[in-house]
């Protein structure tokens, strides 16, 4: 039997290969080596040295994105990526590798250098760039981020040239959203930098970074949820009310969709509200292996909708429920009511659902995913069963939401937006929660609106809606539920309130309004 050489003697001898400049033993043995540790930094190193002696270091991509990803302030690394996706063709995953490479070696002349010429090929404008990773299999994450940025065009940086970067492995889950974001921003698709990024956020310079206006991933960067929370909240708010959309639907697109839905008796010149209320199916399908059920209390019971869609009908509205993925049918029927979740078009189902909700008189909604697209067009939202009381920050979205009890004691919604707690050993406040779980451990339950809560509210809502205008005036109850919280949650200015029914008709949830 042959003795296998040891570590050090395989080290040895590609030392030995070197002095004699053996490029084809150093080769071999620098081979051998990785048999023995496939990710060591090192060694990767060593091979990469050798295959740059034989002129073939930038032929394997896969094996500089392993050095790097093994040794990632190393910034030979990157300037070999910078070679090899220059050869390729690849012009911003070249200049993502040095916006690394700056990010270690911010002095690094000749990276100083390359990154000018790349930016001066791209467009002479750019100075520097700043990048950012999208969020892309949750439809309200992904909403909060790219469009918000675009929609404030005017106060991104001069001469910055802003990337976003999304994976190949994770589905969109809005396709054409996705689509649509992919005309108003610049979205790079690697698997390699979104993995970097991800894994080492910090290895990116702040300089560098580009922060949505209301960014979950600042976590890693050492900013609290509540922070983010606070900040982003407001940030959104001014934004949806002073800048208008940016996201345009094409003309193939529209005809797509309106033929669409010219086949089940919807039409142009119809008045639609879309319907959506969150239930546990998506989640489940989409995330199999993890257990979202600490969601679940955000979640309704479709049955309490009939008696406003009944309204909705009668006043002349086609109402159409939207959605990917359901476990709960509306037991109704009417030429006048059309249920996309039930028979969803597994081709352009994305696409229409994104289209009624930029043309619908009014979306009546939870807290989901198509509530943040709604947003995106200024069409006007009413939510209702919405938990937690958060402030809303579309246009035009009033709400009713789901009442609180810690055992039998109702909780006041007023307290709630003031920044209640959790309780003593929680400071958390309850309005930033999302998890049934925790809600459970400290005695909480949310209780589902009822029909008739659900119907007034649709009653209200629709009167203030008039074609392309809003009535966003006040009532005395609202304007009093305002100037009484004065939670973070709850500074900026926007008119998006409770409404007048459901204060009216809990007034033991709004003491002293």
């Amino acid at each position: 039997m042959t003795m296998r050489m040891t570590v050090q003697q395989l080290i040895d001898e590609f030392n030995h290969a070197v002095e004699e400049s053996d490029a084809v033993k150093m080769l071999s043995m620098a081979q051998r080596l990785l048999e023995r540790d496939p990710d060591n930094g090192d060694y990767l190193l060593l091979l990469l040295h050798t295959l740059e002696k034989l002129g073939r270091a930038t032929e394997d991509l896969n094996l500089i994105q392993r050095f790097v990803l093994a040794n990632s302030t190393n910034v030979v690394g990157f300037t070999l990526l910078h070679r090899a996706y220059t050869e390729r063709g690849q012009v911003l995953e070249a200049l993502l590798s040095l916006t690394y490479a700056l990010s270690i070696e911010p002095d690094n002349k000749d990276c100083q250098a390359l990154k000018s010429a790349l930016l001066s090929q791209i467009d002479p404008k750019y100075t520097h760039v700043r990048l950012n990773v999208m969020t892309t299999g949750r439809v309200g994450h992904m909403c909060m981020e790219v469009e918000p940025w675009a929609r404030a065009k005017s106060e991104q940086e001069e001469g910055c040239l802003y990337l976003f970067i999304s994976t190949p492995s994770i589905e969109p889950a809005n396709s054409y959203l996705y689509k649509l974001l992919g005309q108003v921003s610049v979205i790079v698709e690697s698997e390699f930098f979104y993995r970097l990024y991800v894994s080492r956020p910090l290895l990116l310079a702040d300089d560098a970074f580009a922060e949505f206006p209301y960014d979950l991933k600042l976590t890693v960067r050492g900013v609290s949820n509540n922070e983010i929370a606070r900040v982003g909240f407001n940030n959104l708010i001014r934004i949806y009310n002073n800048y208008p959309p940016c996201l345009a639907i094409n003309e193939d697109a529209e005809k797509i969709a309106k033929d669409y839905l010219h086949a089940f008796g919807i039409h142009a010149d119809d008045r639609v509200v879309c319907l959506h209320m969150r239930d546990s199916a998506y989640m489940q399908r989409r995330f199999s292996g993890t257990d979202f059920s600490y969601h679940d209390f955000r979640d309704a019971d479709i049955s309490t909708y009939r008696d406003c869609v009944e309204d909705l009908i009668q006043k002349g509205y086609k109402v159409v429920r939207i959605g990917a993925d359901t476990n709960q049918e509306l037991d109704f029927s009417s030429p006048h009511y059309l249920d996309l979740c039930v028979n969803r078009d597994p081709d352009c189902g994305d696409m229409v659902e994104v289209f009624l909700l930029s043309v619908s008189a009014f979306f009546l909604c939870t807290y989901a995913g198509p509530f943040g697209i709604s947003a995106l067009f200024d069409t006007p939202m009413l939510a209702v069963n919405a938990a937690p009381a958060i402030r809303n920050y579309p246009k035009h979205c009033h709400y009713i939401p789901k009442l609180l009890y810690q055992g039998d004691k109702l909780i006041s919604v007023t307290d709630i937006c003031n920044g209640r707690k959790l309780g003593d050993a929680n400071t958390s406040p309850i309005q930033l929660c999302f998890s049934g779980k925790q809600l459970a451990d400290y005695g909480y339950r949310y209780e589902n609106n009822s029909p008739e809560d659900i119907r007034r509210a649709v009653a209200e809502f629709e009167k203030r809606v008039n074609g392309d205008c809003f009535d966003d005036q006040l009532t005395g109850r609202q304007k009093s539920f305002l100037n009484a919280v004065a939670g973070e949650l709850y500074t900026g200015d926007s008119k998006n309130v409770i409404c007048d029914s459901f204060i009216s008709d809990h007034p033991q949830a709004f003491p002293g309004v």
